[in-house]
């Protein structure tokens, strides 16, 4: 393992020594050679990829950063832990050969790749919006000692499904990349639907009609976040205003709260898997969830079913229905994201550190910032 400054390697180089990296962590944690602060150490390096030599590449910030790393008796231990436990020698070490070049020298330029990322508030991938439609103007999802309430009027009533998931994902991308929070959702109507994957087929029963709606329930339900733990909480509305123009689309204005919430602490999804995983709300939720989850897991841990159940399937009316709906839109999920360490278990789901699923080592760090308090 080197502990150099470079810049990034490619995302396939990236993924691949992100997964021997943290094969190293859990391996020297397993036999008690790190100590809480070698664990926050260690998840705190950014392996950017894997040179000609199969060696793991740390990225820092400076010359004098990388100095400093070298002396930590913990790097030095998953170097041996590496090299001993030769976790690398596996590693494709193609995806680190040397850029193709001109006949005159200059290094070939490939295109880049057309990877799109999404956002989601941290939060929301804690608690969810309901699946299904629920009578009633409150809803409450609970996650430990953090509770989740929405509350919105009888008329148009509260959020659900797939589309407002989607909304949520394309607005909080929107505030981050312009960083502003008053923008137009698309230049019209059909562009705003199209952003979210959705055929414009109008009709009073038809997609365009019922993403419009998801947008005004949005719009109109006010988020309850409390932590009993702390006795503190927030209330947050989504937007200060909106309103539709004809030929420009929808202009939002987020409120303060949601946007520095957004910027404070969102988490980062693949939108190809976004797209894969269909019309399945609770298979949304879950990517997210562990999205999150892995990105800032230090050790194996065991989630409870119960404690699954009632953040994401409180409306379910039996247990094992919930249960089998979950590890379908795990395997689901395990299609899509080769590296996740997911396995269902007896008591509950196991879940253990694994490399992020957009192959980008800066997911750990923006979901570092999940509580809106």
């Amino acid at each position: 393992m080197k502990t150099l400054s470079t810049k990034p390697l490619p995302q396939q180089a990236r993924a691949a020594a992100q997964i021997a990296y943290l094969k190293g962590i859990d391996a020297l944690s397993t036999t008690g050679e790190l100590t809480e602060d070698d664990r926050r150490f260690l998840h705190a390096q950014r392996p950017s990829g894997v040179d000609a030599e199969g060696r793991i590449v740390l990225e820092f910030a400076s010359p004098a950063a990388a100095a400093a790393a070298r002396s930590s008796p913990a790097l030095n231990r998953i170097a041996r832990q590496l090299r001993e436990g030769q976790l690398a020698s596996g590693l494709d070490r193609r995806v680190a050969a040397p850029p193709r070049m001109h006949t005159n020298g200059t290094p070939h330029r490939s295109a880049p790749p057309k990877q799109k990322v999404l956002y989601l508030p941290a939060f929301l991938t804690s608690v969810t919006l309901p699946h299904s439609k629920v009578a009633g103007s409150e809803f409450s999802r609970v996650n430990g000692d953090v509770r989740l309430s929405l509350v919105a009027p009888s008329k148009p009533g509260l959020p659900y499904g797939l589309y407002p998931r989607l909304i949520l994902m394309h607005l909080t991308t929107k505030a981050l990349l312009h960083r502003e929070r008053t923008f137009y959702v698309g230049e019209s109507a059909n562009s705003f639907l199209a952003l979210m994957g959705i055929a414009n087929n109008g009709g009073a029963n038809g997609a365009s009609t019922r993403a419009r709606e998801q947008l005004r329930r949005l719009c109109l339900t006010s988020f309850s976040y409390h932590d009993r733990s702390k006795d503190r909480g927030r209330n947050i509305v989504l937007a200060d205003k909106w309103v539709t123009w004809p030929g420009r689309g929808v202009q939002i204005t987020l409120s303060e709260r949601f946007y520095g919430i957004v910027r404070s602490g969102s988490v980062p999804l693949d939108a190809g898997v976004l797209t894969a995983l269909g019309r399945s709300p609770l298979a949304l939720d879950a990517y997210a969830w562990l999205t999150y989850r892995v990105a800032r897991l230090d050790r194996e841990t065991v989630v409870p079913w119960r404690s699954l159940e009632v953040q994401f399937g409180a409306e379910y009316k039996q247990p094992r229905q919930f249960r089998w709906k979950f590890r379908r839109s795990l395997e689901a999920i395990k299609e899509l994201w080769k590296g996740i360490a997911a396995e269902p278990r007896e008591k509950g789901l196991l879940i253990r550190p694994c490399a992020p699923s957009v192959l980008s080592w800066l997911e750990r760090s923006a979901a570092k910032g999940a509580a809106p308090l």
